[in-house]
Parts: structure tokens; C-alpha cells; sequence
């Protein structure tokens, strides 16, 4: 099939207020996104997601980003309790304008389900970025946007100082979390899931060797 090509916007342009900005725009739904998806109008195998109407294209994988995600997700799989199973970089239905693609997500089995439909927020029991170059927009409009869907649990995983920034109790109307941590090397992070035992990560396990 031939597509058309489409001009994304640059991780570093892409992730401010529309309302602020002194330039017209035209904010997509994430019906239209899907759309354009399925028509095959996005080039074929574009590294984008949605983000408050804006096509965003994801930044490329450095070798750090990669070797993280890989444990993080050999990690969830092992200790992920009966009734979750973990996604790589699966779209999220957050809004009505925004459909973003975090690197690891953990979600309620229902595979028949998800056959049919994206997964949305009460599908969530966590969101995992994996941040070097992208740690600003991941802790401030990314941050803002979990929160506000009402994602209960946010893990950041910074590679560059090596710990992991925990976000949890989010508060959908005010955009943010009620509790946060950083926790170091040394640490652990224990993932109460829903109706399951807290499962225990340690930061070590989750970031570069020391």
C-alpha cells in the first residue's frame, strides 16, 4: 500500500501548552490518530504517539534505554501476579487527545478484550519511561498526563543519576500525585498492585551497573 508522508514534531518541540501557543493549530482526536493509523496514512512503522493532539515523534533507543527496558521487563514478568501481564510500548488511551506509547506498561490480563479495543486507564496498574534525554518531558507534561487519566502508579527510571522517581496517589483533577520518592541504589520499590502482595524491585536490579 503507498502512503502519504506526514511531518511530525520533535520530542524537544512537541511537548508544551497549546493554549500558549502564538501559532494556529489544528489538534487531532484520538479517533482521528487511529484512523490515520488504520488508513495507513502515518508512514509505515512511524515511532510516533499522540500527545494533546499532536503527532509526537518517540526519540530514538540508546543503548542504556534498551538494556533497562529489557531487565525491567524480564523483571515484571517474573514477579507480576496472577492477573497482570506487562506491555512494551502499547498504546494508552489516556484522553480524548492523547494516546501515548509509554515504554512499559502493566495491565489487567484480558486478552480477548484487547483484541477489540486500546487499553485505557483503568486497564493500568503501571506506566514505566525509561529517561535520559526525554526526563524533563517525562516528570513534567507526561507526569501531568497520568495523573490527570488517574494512573495509579508512575515509575521514571532515570539513567542518567540512576534512580527511579515513584509516583503514586494520583489526583485527576489537579494533574498530579499525592505522594512521590526517589529512590536510590541501595533502595527498594515494593508494586502494591491491586488485589495482590507488594512485589519487590530493587534500583540496582533496574539500572545501569555500578
Amino acid at each position: 500500500m503507498s502512503t502519504s508522508t506526514i511531518t511530525t514534531t520533535s520530542p524537544a518541540e512537541s511537548f508544551v501548552d497549546p493554549s500558549t501557543s502564538e501559532e494556529p493549530l489544528y489538534l487531532l482526536s484520538a479517533e482521528q490518530y487511529f484512523s490515520m493509523i488504520e488508513a495507513g496514512i502515518l508512514p509505515e512503522g512511524a515511532y510516533v504517539e499522540l500527545w494533546e493532539g499532536r503527532i509526537v515523534e518517540k526519540e530514538a533507543k540508546n543503548i542504556p534505554h534498551e538494556a533497562s527496558g529489557n531487565v525491567i521487563n524480564h523483571l515484571l514478568v517474573r514477579r507480576l501476579p496472577d492477573g497482570w501481564h506487562v506491555g512494551i510500548e502499547n498504546t494508552i488511551l489516556i484522553g480524548p487527545r492523547s494516546a501515548p506509547l509509554p515504554d512499559l506498561v502493566v495491565l489487567r490480563v484480558g486478552f480477548d478484550e484487547y483484541w477489540t479495543r486500546r487499553s485505557v486507564p483503568a486497564d493500568v496498574g503501571l506506566i514505566v519511561e525509561l529517561a535520559e534525554s526525554s526526563l524533563k518531558t517525562d516528570r513534567v507534561p507526561k507526569l501531568k498526563g497520568y495523573a490527570a487519566a488517574g494512573i495509579p502508579e508512575y515509575w521514571v527510571v532515570n539513567l542518567i543519576e540512576n534512580v527511579v522517581h515513584v509516583f503514586r496517589e494520583p489526583i485527576p483533577a489537579e494533574g498530579k500525585y499525592g505522594w512521590t520518592k526517589t529512590y536510590v541504589r541501595g533502595e527498594t520499590i515494593h508494586l502494591a498492585l491491586p488485589g495482590a502482595e507488594p512485589v519487590a524491585f530493587a534500583v540496582d536490579e533496574m539500572v545501569r551497573p555500578a
